[in-house]
């Protein structure tokens, strides 16, 4: 069985299995930086047009970046979206069939064509400014972007009947599964990622959600969350991420990944 990936930027991943799409977290949309606090936003139709049509799109929690070009893109024949309960509120607001949507929560399993998925808990780090919990009862788009509130986070555990796929995990994961490919936040310390591979035993390693998410030009390394510590706020550095999962396990591939270019499992 041929699988293949690719990054779409950001978080943003799809998966071909069986002829089936997958997608997770796909942003095409870039904002200003100043649009994440003031004004409101709307999914760019341009951005998202190259995208083939869907079979499954998972959402792993519902901030913007996550889950504004969900209801812009083309679903295939019986395509359902799964998330958690604010996602489903945000995506009917913005005019989604409810019958296209799945709720889901941690323990939970699903399907896609011959693969299947099973939900775990992901810890998002704290976001000065974006309050987590209940959305509010009036929903009015185009939202702002600090709207798009979260409730909980999602990790997904896609088998494809071949390779195995995990999305990031989180700050503090839970997971207990093996996973072929791991996609995971290039920011964490090193016990971190040596507690994580030790579990999950991937055969590679990809990091996701290091690039600018306000600029549509070539990825290129941002910034981490802010710390405490001197400097508070310092840029990802990949080859670092690199070096520290090959030095826990030799024998695991990293892989860098290039927007939008084919990786086969």
């Amino acid at each position: 069985m041929t699988v293949s990936f690719r990054w779409l930027g950001v978080s943003g991943i799809e998966i071909v299995s069986d002829g089936k799409v997958l997608l997770v977290d796909p942003f095409l949309t870039r904002i200003p930086l100043w649009k994440t606090f003031f004004g409101r936003i709307k999914s760019d139709p341009e951005a998202v047009r190259g995208l083939s049509p869907y079979d499954c799109l998972l959402v792993t929690h519902s901030h913007f970046d996550h889950l504004l070009d969900a209801p812009s893109l083309k679903p295939g024949e019986g395509a359902e979206i799964a998330g958690s309960p604010n996602t489903r509120a945000l995506l009917t607001a913005l005019g989604v069939p409810g019958y296209r949507i799945q709720t889901v929560g941690p323990g939970d399993e699903l399907c896609c064509g011959n693969s299947k998925i099973k939900v775990f808990a992901s810890e998002h780090a704290p976001v000065p400014g974006y309050k987590s919990g209940r959305l509010p009862r009036v929903l009015e788009p185009p939202f702002k972007a600090h709207d798009y509130r979260m409730d909980f986070g999602c990790a997904y555990h896609i088998s494809t009947g071949g390779p195995s796929f995990l999305t990031d995990p989180g700050m503090d994961p839970s997971v207990d599964v093996h996973a072929d490919v791991l996609f995971t936040q290039p920011f964490h310390g090193r016990a971190y990622y040596e507690r994580l591979i030790g579990v999950i035993t991937p055969k590679v390693v990809v990091p996701v959600h290091w690039d600018n998410s306000f600029s549509r030009g070539a990825p290129k390394p941002y910034f981490s969350p802010p710390v405490f510590g001197w400097p508070p706020v310092r840029r990802i550095n990949l080859k670092a991420f690199s070096e520290s999962i090959r030095a826990i396990s030799p024998s695991i591939k990293v892989i860098i990944p290039e927007a939008f270019r084919y990786y086969e499992v």
